[in-house]
C-alpha cells in the first residue's frame, strides 16, 4: 500500500480559450468514441 499527500498551494493555472485543432493533432483518434468537443474543452 502507499499514500501520498500533496499539500502545496498554488495560483490557479487558467484555461484557454477554445480554439482550432493545431497542426499534426490527429482529433478523431485523440476524442476516440467520445461525443466531439471543442478544442481546448477536454
Amino acid at each position: 500500500m502507499a499514500k501520498a499527500f500533496n499539500i502545496q498551494l498554488r495560483d490557479d493555472v487558467g484555461h484557454k480559450q477554445d480554439g482550432p485543432v493545431p497542426p499534426g493533432v490527429d482529433s478523431e483518434t485523440w476524442i476516440g468514441p467520445a461525443p466531439w468537443t471543442p478544442f481546448g474543452a477536454h
